[in-house]
């Protein structure tokens, strides 16, 4: 009987390990290039596992407690806006004066109308006081107090604050002047020695002697002693001043 031949231990092996014993020889270890080849894509013998991935970072790690706590804090609502004080200066005619109730121009009325505006004046110590108040033409003509009197800005106090209140009050209001503006000035004695008061110690220094004896329009005499050119200074300080036109020596 004929039997069947068994195939060989190298006839039964796979084409693709055949190969890598022809190139690499038997009893030998793989050769380095081919075997490389053939390694999983994972790399690295034995498992061919691929690298692990880091590891995310859990919820209780210290590095997201902070933005946890961020999350839970209560938000902060809009800080709150500063009361704002009212000024007669820049408020409505019904807030400033109350225009509402009808009252009589009188000097004593004005002068209960501007202590709306005294409070804010006095602040800046200053005051304001109501010389005279016209019934007929409703001028008003006011004396600015301390501060107010020697201010850069008391023209604007004026217009802006103390005559926009009495105005709001009384629509035919006249003229709003201060005392001492040139057309409500009188020509009197003791406004031409307000005039010499600043010179008063130099004409004593001097020798001179000077005495305010009348006043009639716009003329002032004088009793005067003393040397001629001191005489001559003392003529043109009063001339200087808009009420005097003429200075008549005794």
């Amino acid at each position: 009987m004929r039997r069947s031949a068994q195939p060989s231990s190298s006839e039964s092996e796979s084409p693709v390990v055949n190969d890598f014993v022809a190139v690499s020889g038997a009893g030998a270890g793989p050769a380095p290039g081919r075997a490389l080849a053939l390694a999983p894509p994972g790399g690295g013998g034995g498992g061919g596992r691929a690298a692990a991935a880091p590891r995310r970072r859990e919820r209780g790690s210290p590095g997201s407690s902070r933005s946890a706590e961020a999350r839970a804090a209560p938000r902060r609502g809009p800080a709150p806006r500063r009361a704002e004080v009212a000024s007669p200066f820049e408020s409505s005619s019904t807030e400033a004066s109350g225009a509402g109730a009808a009252l009589d121009f009188s000097l004593e009325n004005v002068d209960k109308v501007l202590d709306q505006v005294r409070p804010y004046l006095v602040a800046d110590g200053g005051n304001v006081a109501v010389v005279s108040a016209d019934p007929d033409s409703k001028d008003v003509i006011l004396h600015l107090e301390g501060a107010c009197g020697s201010c850069p800005s008391s023209t604007q106090t004026m217009k802006m604050g103390i005559e926009r209140v009495l105005r709001e009050r009384w629509a035919d209001l006249g003229s709003v002047t201060r005392d001492d503006d040139p057309e409500n000035r009188l020509l009197t004695v003791d406004e031409v020695e307000r005039i010499l008061e600043p010179i008063g110690n130099a004409l004593v220094a001097l020798g001179a002697s000077v005495e305010v004896v009348a006043c009639r329009d716009d003329v002032v005499e004088i009793n005067f002693s003393g040397p001629e050119n001191v005489r001559y200074g003392i003529e043109l300080s009063l001339l200087d001043s808009p009420l005097i036109t003429e200075v008549v020596w005794l």
